[in-house]
């Protein structure tokens, strides 16, 4: 049972990542790299809350690091 709800945690998880980046992709934002992720960011609490990144920490932060690794999928992703 515990295996079964890893796994659609998962895919949940990889659903949403998928979903911010298709809309990222299509963002005007995203030709703005100054300010271009942070108002990415209120849009998504304004209209998409669901889609920000669920734990612990800044979500902010997480949803930059996400959409940067997007951006540049060689990328490893920042440790703090």
């Amino acid at each position: 049972m515990v295996a079964k709800q890893d796994s659609e945690t998962k895919n949940s998880e990889a659903v949403r990542k998928a979903r911010v980046r298709q809309l990222w992709q299509v963002s005007p934002e995203r030709n703005n790299s100054e300010t271009g992720p942070l108002n990415f960011y209120k849009w998504l609490q304004e209209h998409n809350p669901d889609l920000l990144p669920p734990g612990q920490g800044d979500p902010y932060q997480r949803l930059r690091a996400e959409l940067m690794q997007s951006e540049n999928p060689e990328a490893k992703p920042e440790n703090k």
